[in-house]
């Protein structure tokens, strides 16, 4: 993590400034403006090439800053490439609102599909399992229920 950290000059949630010798490059911003606005969250990308900057905003709801410094590690390593003369793409942006594994590493969007989802999924069992009559499903499937929204409320505390 480090390792990305020493090109960031300015980082404050919803904008972070990079500055990186091989953003000099017009080959090297044209290649990576594309991608890296694929990523579910980045509301735009601007690159000063003279500078060797790169103006990052994003949306500190779906992309927190663990998540922004975790997707950056490949970019860092692929400028670091472009300097040496051996870049290696990293993947294109995190998948736009689907997720792709059952444990996504990409953002906030699928976790928070699968906590809705999970709400919804308890909420529904324990409701199927009251009026049929399992008390002890019931009581599991309303304690998921209460962890998830637990989980959920915190999520958004900020604007409750």
């Amino acid at each position: 993590m480090l390792h990305v950290l020493r090109y960031v000059t300015s980082f404050i949630d919803g904008r972070v400034r990079l500055r990186h010798p091989a953003l000099r490059r017009h080959q090297v911003v044209a290649e990576i403006q594309p991608r890296i606005l694929d990523i579910a969250g980045i509301r735009s990308a601007e690159f000063n090439e003279r500078a060797g900057s790169l103006l990052l905003c994003y949306d500190p709801e779906i992309l927190s800053r663990d998540d922004l410094i975790r997707q950056a590690l490949p970019w860092a390593s692929y400028l670091d490439g472009c300097l040496e003369g051996q870049p290696v793409l990293p993947p294109a942006g995190s998948p736009s609102g689907e997720c792709k594994a059952a444990f996504p590493v990409h953002g906030k969007v699928c976790w928070r599909k699968m906590v809705n989802r999970g709400m919804l999924a308890s909420l529904a069992v324990t409701a199927g399992s009251l009026v049929l009559g399992g008390k002890r499903v019931h009581v599991a499937a309303g304690a998921v229920f209460l962890v998830l929204a637990g989980m959920h409320a915190w999520r958004y505390r900020r604007s409750l």
